[in-house]
């Protein structure tokens, strides 16, 4: 059976990646969202899809809702950030409409306070899913994957790097940037404590891109 997926933001920065990606795929039918059809029509050409995708205006501060009832796809990937200041508007459209949700939010805030439609979810029988991103989600995975490994774990120490050969959308500048110099907590010596986004700078080596600096 196909699915259908519909990929807000998927002609952008992060979203033209994960469409072009799932587009291959035999059994999923790529739906491209954004506010301007021109774009999504224009970035259709340029992929090798299995099926045919589509292109849809889509605007989610505008009756998401309605807009999910006439496209009607099996889930939502939502790429358009910064998530740093939105509301869970798009999520609880997706959930009342009985589709999947998942975003790829960074914003701590935001992906924390997912949680409180956990419940509704459930009871609409939909996955939502937050935090589908490098330091939330891709970051988890490494360390439960190597956990085993290791008889006790105290410290983790960890970074990210593009090696600048990432597209830097304005999105992801913002949500960078948004950080700087304000305080947020994480683990230290198993308490939470107060941090500062891009203080604490520290150099790491990596094994094929040389140094890099790297922050809170």
């Amino acid at each position: 059976m196909t699915k259908r997926i519909l990929i807000i933001g998927g002609y952008g920065n992060f979203g033209s990646y994960i469409s072009k990606t799932l587009a291959r795929e035999n059994n999923i039918t790529v739906i491209i969202a954004g506010r301007s059809i021109e774009k999504a029509k224009r970035f259709i050409k340029t992929i090798e899809a299995a099926n045919t995708p589509e292109a849809v205006v889509l605007d989610i501060t505008k009756d998401l809702e309605k807009a999910l009832q006439t496209i009607k796809p099996d889930i939502v990937i939502h790429t358009s950030g910064p998530f740093q200041g939105q509301s869970y508007d798009v999520a609880q459209s997706c959930i009342n409409a009985g589709v999947h949700y998942i975003d790829l939010a960074d914003a701590r805030s935001f992906v924390a306070g997912v949680v409180a439609l956990n419940d509704t979810a459930k009871k609409n029988k939909v996955l939502a899913v937050s935090g589908a991103s490098s330091v939330p989600c891709l970051t988890s995975v490494l360390v439960d994957y190597y956990l085993p490994q290791f008889e006790k774990l105290e410290s983790l120490d960890y970074g990210i790097t593009t090696a600048q050969k990432t597209n830097r959308g304005l999105a992801t500048t913002a949500a960078i940037l948004g950080y700087c110099g304000r305080p947020f907590k994480t683990l230290i010596g198993g308490q939470e404590k107060n941090v500062y986004g891009w203080q604490s700078l520290r150099m790491r080596k990596y094994s094929t891109l040389g140094w890099r600096l790297l922050g809170n």
